[in-house]
């Protein structure tokens, strides 16, 4: 909790390596310095494939274009296309966690036969997978886990979104008999709409965003200690931590 939320230095007092965190981060150092091309191809493809196949998306997804900004996967595959394109600070840590929980809420609540396509299909599993294999293997991505009041207060801004979506009678084109968004935000019954958005925000957001730090924090067998994680050992040498410093007074003759 003490760390820095944008800063280099891990909880081990140790400075993370950005070249060698964010490329090829899953193979061994001595292999490293080989990796950079296959990552920036494996990258390039994620890219490109993640841009088509969300316009694709949207244009074949049955309602106006412009629709498709209403719901709450359009907003986590937003963040992630922010990831891919530009890998901005931050949207690994949202992005993992948010569509994991819009994957999960998507098969178990809303999901319909009906409903079965490739959009489908690719923002509420294909997607989520990508960002996950990318930022936390194909990389290693650090998480804070200060970090999961951002991803909340989007969740909390969704909310706030829903409400003004129902009350202000826009409709759902995907849904021509109910004016909500989703079933658990309908918001004509607004204890139940209650009841769904502090479950998913404070109950089922949190555990995901626990299981987004576990991986980002895996060690050897069943240790969570971040060694797997890539530090600049020239800067971790020349900084002394208090362990260090003491260790150095303690030996120090007596004059």
């Amino acid at each position: 909790w003490k760390l820095s939320l944008f800063g280099l230095e891990d909880y081990n007092g140790k400075k993370l390596d950005v070249r060698l965190t964010f490329a090829g981060g899953f193979m061994p150092k001595r292999f490293t310095e080989r990796t950079y091309l296959m990552v920036g191809i494996l990258r390039s493809f994620l890219l490109v494939f993640t841009w088509v196949a969300v316009v694709v998306n949207i244009f074949t997804a049955g309602y106006p274009p412009t629709f498709w900004f209403a719901f709450y996967t359009s907003w986590t595959v937003l963040v992630c296309l922010a990831y891919v394109t530009a890998s901005f600070l931050m949207t690994v840590q949202l992005i993992a966690p948010m569509n994991l929980t819009a994957s999960i809420m998507y098969w178990a609540i809303v999901f319909k036969p009906s409903y079965l396509d490739f959009g489908a299909v690719f923002e509420h599993g294909v997607l989520c997978f990508l960002v996950l294999v990318d930022g936390l293997f194909l990389s290693n991505t650090p998480v804070r886990f200060r970090h999961i009041f951002f991803g909340i207060a989007i969740n909390l801004c969704y909310v706030g979104w829903s409400i003004i979506h129902y009350f202000t009678g826009w409709g759902n084109p995907s849904n021509p008999n109910s004016n909500a968004l989703y079933t658990v935000l309908d918001w004509s019954t607004p204890g139940t709409a209650v009841f769904w958005s502090l479950v998913v925000n404070f109950v089922v957001f949190p555990i995901l965003f626990f299981l987004v730090w576990a991986l980002s924090s895996r060690g050897g067998g069943f240790r969570f200690d971040a060694s797997s994680r890539r530090y600049d050992e020239v800067a971790s040498e020349g900084e002394d931590t208090e362990e260090t410093r003491l260790q150095k007074d303690t030996e120090e003759p007596n004059v």
